[in-house]
């Protein structure tokens, strides 16, 4: 991922029927399980602590925060999208 971009980013997109969450609070685990979504989120940030996370409420919320992270930036295609 950051060999490719210079700026990676995760979205994590939910559902507007659905809870805001990616897991309820009384199933987070102590430990780090492989199988257990939150801890691959953690894991993404301690092997990447560059990478940014953006959580979105909907698809409507992502086009807003996307057009939010675009002004004032100059897109610039650094690296193919083959890359990923």
């Amino acid at each position: 991922m950051t060999r490719c971009y210079e700026r990676p980013i995760l979205l994590i997109e939910f559902d507007e029927s659905k809870s805001f969450s990616l897991t309820n609070s009384r199933d987070m685990p102590r430990e780090i399980l492989p199988h257990h979504i939150v801890s691959k989120v953690v894991l993404l940030t301690l092997h990447f602590p560059s990478l940014r996370i953006i959580w979105s409420r909907s698809p409507s919320d992502t086009v807003s925060i996307i057009k939010a992270l675009k002004v004032g930036f100059v897109i610039r295609i650094r690296v193919p999208a083959v890359c990923v």
